[in-house]
């Protein structure tokens, strides 16, 4: 018996195992195991008689069904017998040695709210022959991370304690984000090691984000004449002061929004003809730029043509599809997000000459996670030469910087913004983002705090003053809409969804969150429709119940 780690995989080769029916033949034989200690697949090989796979057991073991390898082959794939060990994880192959530790995590990615923290189980496994307390060590981190005893209440533990073989201890991990993080993600390397022998380790690499910060809603839906049937909210501009711009996809449109009260202003129509995804405002004059599937348009202020364009990296020839706009004043440039099928790229355009836009360059966008195509929408900061971009894909929002030279460079810094359907950003010189998404038939901007380093203070959030669960939005929704809830200070929040019959359908969010606004959101898919009931529930940090209230919802699909 030999056994080898590959990669994500374990394999287990036994070499010249009889076969128990077909005579005297003989097999090599591998198993292959996941990271959940699963067989997943047997390969095998006969190296004398031949054998019939469609009815065929391998294997020997002892009486105890500790050693060895044994199963069946029933056609359509490989079963368990009745004895085999190997079926049941790594204990086939009995201890790693004098001291060894295996830490298996539940999850190496999270998300904490600025002031909390994100939680992390990993289960820690004796896997020497010698009983032994383990070392925890953290490396690597900008912000703290502290260990627990999950089992204990989640009680602060230093290291975990006396182990025998083959028994696990659930440890716990919690990663804080900053009340004001300097980057939006922190990377932290857990090491579990044998107190008696630190060469026996094993690490854990867990990555944090810290959620972007939402600061209000400014509107449910953005709607108004000619609005209804648009498909999504696409790409949007600040246009200075109070005023935004967004695009309605599919009725050739644009609308003006009010970012102070929500209130929509003017609606523009667009020549009909090509489907208009990117828009962004000219600092010169305030008229727009505006990419469609054939290349570039431009209108007055008042939605007036001025020009059609055809851009030869934007065309139909180069296979790319603009999702998203933005102009950059310093250089009378133009930085189209595209989308080419599966990746995107970003297309420079000069527009120092109005009337004879040129395309410069394309290059791909490096973002920090990548997701195949997510190309959206996109927005310029000029006194940091910063490019900021949703990813639609995974509701990222993300910083890239502009080298100047037609490249750019992903500067690390992104945040989950929750919004898996934004199509469309908006961006203020303040560092405020305005993300415009799809909620069933509803359209909504919500308002953020982009996770780039704009070098300005945008304040500080005033808190609750009392605890409050308010009304999801939209209402009724298809097939996800918003909850929100307040709480004044830090405590024990658990967030439940209930049908008619008081039948406990979904849990939205459970653990410790401090003091603020937040929001959480439900996705009805797997639900049928009618009217559901959720309920928060809050406790102070010594368990005292403090605050509980239900409300309702109608889901119609």
């Amino acid at each position: 018996v030999s056994y080898e780690a590959a990669g994500d995989l374990f394999v287990v080769q036994y070499e010249g195992v009889p076969e128990y029916f077909n005579g005297p033949g003989s097999l090599t034989a591998q198993v292959i195991l996941d990271l959940d200690e699963e067989a997943i697949r047997v390969n095998y090989q006969s190296l004398a008689n031949g054998i019939d796979v469609n009815n065929k057991t391998i294997g020997i073991e002892d009486a105890s069904g500790s050693v060895g390898l044994s199963a069946s082959y029933q056609a359509t794939g490989w079963t368990p017998t009745d004895m085999s060990a190997i079926w049941f994880g790594f204990n086939v192959i009995g201890p790693s040695g004098p001291y060894a530790v295996d830490v298996d995590p539940d999850e190496v990615n999270g998300i904490g709210l600025n002031g909390g923290f994100a939680e992390y189980e990993l289960e820690v496994e004796n896997r020497g022959e010698n009983n032994s307390t383990f070392e925890l060590e953290v490396e690597g981190n900008a912000w703290d991370v502290t260990f627990h005893d999950v089992n204990a209440e989640w009680a602060p533990i230093t290291q975990v304690p006396e182990l025998a073989y083959d028994e696990v201890f659930l440890l716990g991990v919690r990663h804080a984000v900053p009340e004001e993080p300097a980057s939006f993600t922190d990377q932290a390397l857990v090491t579990v090691s044998a107190t008696m022998e630190p060469a026996a380790f094993a690490e854990v690499n867990i990555l944090t984000s810290a959620s972007c910060n939402h600061v209000e809603q400014v509107t449910q839906n953005l709607t108004g004449t000619g609005l209804f049937g648009m498909t999504h909210l696409s790409d949007g501009d600040w246009m200075g002061g109070d005023m935004l711009v967004w695009i309605a996809q599919g009725v050739n449109r644009m609308a003006t929004l009010d970012m102070t009260d929500g209130t929509v202003g003017d609606i523009m129509v667009m020549p009909v003809g090509p489907d208009y995804r990117g828009v962004a405002v000219d600092d010169r004059d305030g008229s727009y730029w505006l990419t469609h599937e054939n290349g570039l348009y431009h209108v007055d202020a008042g939605g007036t043509e001025i020009g059609d364009y055809t851009i030869d990296l934007l065309g139909p020839a180069s296979g790319r599809m603009a999702t998203g706009l933005a102009f950059d004043a310093d250089n009378n440039m133009l930085w189209a997000m595209c989308s080419t099928g599966g990746s995107d790229d970003l297309v420079r355009i000069d527009v120092s000459d109005a009337s004879n836009p040129v395309g410069l360059t394309a290059v791909a966008v490096p973002w920090t996670v990548p997701f195949g195509s997510g190309a959206a929408g996109i927005d310029y900061h000029e006194e940091t030469d910063q490019l900021v971009a949703i990813n639609t894909a995974t509701g990222d929002v993300e910083c890239f910087l502009d080298l100047m030279n037609g490249n750019v460079d992903a500067r690390g810094d992104f945040c989950p913004s929750g919004q898996s359907e934004g199509y469309g950003l908006a961006m203020t010189s303040d560092g405020m983002v305005f993300i415009g998404s799809t909620n069933g038939l509803a359209h909504p901007v919500d308002m953020y705090q982009a996770p780039c380093d704009f070098g300005v203070s945008v304040g500080t959030m005033e808190l609750p003053t009392e605890f409050a669960l308010s009304a999801n939005y939209p209402n009724p929704f298809n097939p996800s809409t918003m909850l929100r809830y307040a709480l004044p200070v830090g405590g024990q929040v658990q967030l439940d969804v209930y049908n008619l019959l008081g039948q406990h359908q979904q849990t939205l969010a459970k653990g410790m969150r401090p003091a603020g606004f937040h929001e959480v959101r439900f996705d009805g898919s797997a639900l049928s429709s009618g009217v559901y009931f959720y309920r928060l529930s809050v406790q102070d940090r010594d368990g005292k119940p403090v605050y509980s209230d239900v409300r309702k919802m109608m889901l119609m699909k």
